[in-house]
């Protein structure tokens, strides 16, 4: 069923009562506040603003709020360091034990116990949720160069290994906190459906979720709308990834992009992961390849190296829009018009996350807060570019028929066993001119080609089923509206469907 939205009307309050168990909240995710006392005295980690406009925060704020208060993102203050003896430890430990094992660092503290945090991340990475009891398969191409297949869970793309986490985690922060929370996001094809499966149905939760109009593949798109829970919802924008985003920020609701600091703390565990994989022990270092739209992939893996993984080498794989490469080669960041591609996921021009790698190269709050402004006003700014080299980040950009090539030069050369997709070629288009025969090279393998078979299939030759749970998924009902890209008007439908299931 496919329906269009005809009239909104528009409703100019900012706080909306909510109902749970009887008791009604009155809510806004934009003024999220610590609570008494807690932040210095029991030494948890704090979070800052990256335009340093915003009070620090704890993990359980920055998880609920999102964005940071005078349009900054939220960064942890300091990073915990894992030294060569705990790398040792946790090279022993399953997916599910790494992951309480660096995530604690970050989310231990007011709301979260430590114990809390084993259970939540025991059963986000429980074996039964994922494909491969490893969670994330590290498959060997050739010679020392590996992917790290990151789309084994449920919606088949690595926005699953957060998002998993990042549902359950909220959902026992509301519960503990007696309130409700409305999360509204953009997608450029794979965060929507693993938001939407991870927190269809989830108490105290209305998700929102929207994405370009002719901007995913089918199979992404019907991921999305047809899913028919109570609390999901779905929007189609007539405009860009960008412009979808562009809602999201002016808005303010609960974040679910990776403008959401939690999503960048789930996001650094598989780089752990695969690290232990490749290599035969903890004084070898590696070169990871990131695919990347959005930047939030890649600032996790930065965060990665910085908080002791041996990295050498930081290699941002970008398609035509390449405004984040640009600005890593170059020093200047100057966004242009989205062009549509073959790996639609990485078709933005506004990098949300880069702005977190722009504080930690320039290293001050109102620098940030400066260069942004400009952006506003001047449609770019200039950082020097040996800033990006000294953290050991480098960056291309590939286009159509170098992605293509690489599909089929990999699908060969592996005698027909692997078969990557658009996204993952890029990395390997940009990653492997950097590869060295004593240095692993990791390129983060974000998608299944299953989610883009028109285009593999066409490139290859060969046939692509569908797995089993999503056979139908071209018959089953389809449930969303259609809006312009226009952030009143988002605002006013959201708060139309609240106040119909209120």
């Amino acid at each position: 069923m496919r329906r269009r939205i005809t009239t909104v009307c528009i409703i100019k309050l900012r706080l909306l009562p909510m109902c749970c168990g009887g008791r009604c909240f009155t809510y806004d995710a934009r003024s999220a506040k610590p609570m008494n006392g807690w932040l210095r005295g029991n030494r948890i980690m704090l979070f800052k603003s990256t335009r340093g406009q915003a009070p620090l925060l704890g993990f359980a704020d920055v998880l609920l709020q999102g964005l940071a208060k005078g349009g900054g993102l939220y960064i942890p203050e300091s990073v915990p360091v894992f030294s060569r003896a705990d790398l040792k430890r946790l090279r022993l430990l399953s997916y599910p034990a790494l992951a309480d094992e660096i995530t604690r660092h970050f989310v231990v503290g007011d709301l979260f116990s430590a114990a809390d945090n084993r259970r939540l991340t025991m059963n986000a990475y429980a074996s039964d949720v994922w494909e491969s009891s490893n969670v994330v398969p590290v498959v060997k191409l050739f010679d020392r160069v590996y992917l790290a297949e990151l789309f084994r869970g449920p919606t088949l793309a690595f926005k699953d290994l957060a998002m998993q986490l990042l549902a359950l985690q909220m959902e026992m922060a509301l519960a503990r906190r007696g309130e409700k929370l409305v999360l509204y996001g953009a997608t450029s094809g794979d965060t929507g459906p693993a938001a939407i499966e991870a927190f269809a149905g989830k108490r105290n939760i209305e998700l929102f979720m929207s994405y370009p109009k002719n901007g995913t593949s089918d199979t992404q798109r019907r991921q999305m709308t047809t899913v028919l829970a109570k609390n999901i919802h779905v929007m189609e924008l007539e405009g860009t990834f960008d412009d979808c985003q562009d809602t999201v920020k002016a808005l303010g609701y609960g974040a679910i992009n990776s403008i959401n600091m939690a999503r960048i703390v789930a996001q650094i565990i598989y780089y752990y992961w695969s690290y232990f994989r490749a290599t035969r022990s903890n004084d070898e270092e590696v070169m990871f390849s990131v695919p990347t739209g959005n930047s939030g992939n890649m600032y996790a893996c930065v965060l990665a190296k910085r908080t002791g993984l041996p990295v050498k080498k930081i290699i941002v794989a970008t398609n035509e829009n390449d405004v984040v490469a640009r600005c890593i080669k170059t020093g200047v960041y100057e966004p242009t018009g989205v062009v549509a591609t073959s790996s639609p996921s990485m078709d933005i021009q506004s990098s949300s996350n880069f702005e977190r790698l722009v504080h930690d190269v320039v290293g001050d709050a109102a620098e940030v807060a400066r260069l942004y402004g400009q952006l506003k006003t001047e449609k770019k700014f200039s950082v020097d570019p040996g800033l990006f080299r000294d953290l050991g980040i480098v960056a291309g950009a590939s286009d159509t028929s170098q992605r293509h090539q690489m599909i089929k030069h990999i699908f060969d050369v592996t005698g027909k066993r692997e078969i990557i997709d658009t996204h993952t070629a890029n990395g390997l288009v940009i990653g492997l001119p950097h590869y060295e025969r004593d240095v692993p090279l990791i390129c983060m393998a974000t998608a299944s080609p299953v989610k883009f078979r028109p285009v593999i299939e066409e490139v290859l030759g060969v046939s692509i089923p569908l797995p089993e749970r999503f056979a139908d998924i071209g018959e089953r009902e389809e449930r969303f509206e259609t809006l312009p890209a226009d952030a009143w008007v988002v605002d006013a439908y959201i708060k139309q469907q609240l106040l119909e299931a209120a």
